[in-house]
């Protein structure tokens, strides 16, 4: 029998926090990045229009020398990035406990996927379903899917089996799937290359 579940959210409730920071320093990062672009084109029409270039600009509240607020916000960026990745590298190390997915036998980013410590089976597993369980780990998505239990043999007490995503899911259990006529043996773990 087939089942799906609908509405999918971009964070799930037990990582919800980890999401909304990640989210707020996204959203700093595309800021800042839209302020280094704004003071760029202003000297450069500045400079075409043959006046002289801004030496000094105040955008929070500090008078600093151009050159000096570009790295200011060049750092900052920098420093974003890095608390970004070093949340993603926490989901990982966890691998998955906020939402009882993992991967096993591969390393951080890499392995055969267990949800609530069982296995998902390989019939049907594409791309798609693959990029949904590296999200669910705080990955940005799948390099690629791996099937015949990639890396190691599985116990045969699979979750689910013939999972088919549309690839936007927040979560596995929002595919379609089959959990209850599943007839796979240890060969056949579905896997992840998460990037």
């Amino acid at each position: 029998m087939k089942r799906k579940k609908e509405g999918s959210q971009s964070c799930s409730s037990n990582k919800s926090i980890l999401c909304i920071l990640m989210s707020l320093l996204s959203l700093l990062c595309v800021i800042v990045s839209v302020s280094l672009a704004v003071t760029y084109r202003l000297q450069a029409m500045e400079c075409l229009a043959g006046r002289p270039m801004v030496e000094r600009m105040d955008i929070d509240g500090r008078d600093l020398p151009l050159n000096s607020k570009i790295k200011t916000l060049t750092h900052d960026i920098r420093a974003m990035e890095d608390t970004i990745k070093i949340l993603r590298k926490s989901i990982a190390a966890n691998n998955g406990a906020f939402n009882g997915i993992e991967l096993v036998g591969g390393n951080e980013k890499s392995g055969n996927i267990l949800v609530h410590g069982r296995p998902v089976c390989d019939d049907e597993w594409e791309l798609t379903a693959a990029e949904v369980a590296c999200r669910m780990l705080g990955f940005e998505g799948a390099e690629e899917k791996t099937t015949h239990s990639h890396f190691g043999e599985v116990s045969e007490n699979f979750i689910m089996d013939d999972v088919k995503c549309g690839g936007e899911e927040s979560d596995l259990f929002h595919c379609s799937f089959d959990s209850k006529s599943i007839q796979c043996d240890q060969y056949e773990g579905a896997g992840v290359v998460c990037k």
